[in-house]
């Protein structure tokens, strides 16, 4: 399924309306990459799931993804862009926005949403609050840790600096990802021919 579905009107768009959906398409991959991402899901779930909506907007992409390093490199549209980013680890997996993005990367790969409204819907599952508050979190964790620390045969000293620096790991240390911290974009024209892979094009010394 090309970019221009019947979701995103009209029924046959000018070029530069087409062009603009592509642009906004590649940009999406991105986003949606580093959310899946942040949800600290597999790097092979992440690769696959990216590759799979680019294929469904008329898009190449290849995908590099580390522990906190995710690159996407897409093709198709006038020009290629090859965008890397740094997410940090976030402890606090949430199941719900998980399986939102889950049903979302569906929901584009079966053209049920079109670029605009998937980028719609991204948006608002990464402004979800969270559902517990800090001082919550954090008291849980101490109490986990403290559990854990007298289940192993430590002492009262053993048990209180578990329940400490669990509560001190508890606390987020990264924002939903659609801030996050960039090593690019870097776009040039589209060229055919053989491609380079984003993993060679990523560890080039021009990002570093």
């Amino acid at each position: 399924m090309d970019v221009t579905s019947r979701h995103d009107e009209p029924t046959q768009p000018s070029l530069e309306a087409l062009e603009e959906r592509r642009t906004a398409a590649t940009k999406l991959l991105v986003e949606l990459g580093a959310a899946l991402h942040w949800a600290a899901l597999p790097a092979s779930i992440v690769e696959a799931r990216v590759r799979a909506v680019a294929r469904a907007f008329g898009l190449h992409a290849d995908i590099f993804v580390l522990q906190g390093f995710l690159c996407v490199e897409s093709e198709g549209a006038t020009v290629e862009r090859v965008e890397l980013r740094r997410i940090d680890f976030d402890t606090h997996w949430n199941i719900g926005r998980t399986h939102e993005l889950y049903d979302l990367c569906t929901s584009l790969v079966r053209g049920e949403r079109g670029v605009f409204a998937g980028r719609a819907e991204l948006e608002r599952i990464l402004a979800e609050p969270r559902i517990y508050g800090k001082g919550l979190v954090a008291l849980a964790y101490s109490v986990y840790g403290l559990a854990v620390a007298a289940r192993i045969g430590g002492g009262r000293l053993e048990a209180l600096a578990g329940a400490i620096i669990s509560s001190r790991a508890s606390w987020p240390r990264s924002s939903a990802p659609s801030s996050p911290s960039r090593c690019g974009p870097c776009c040039r024209p589209s060229t055919s021919g053989a491609r380079s892979s984003a993993a060679s094009r990523c560890s080039s010394p021009r990002w570093s």
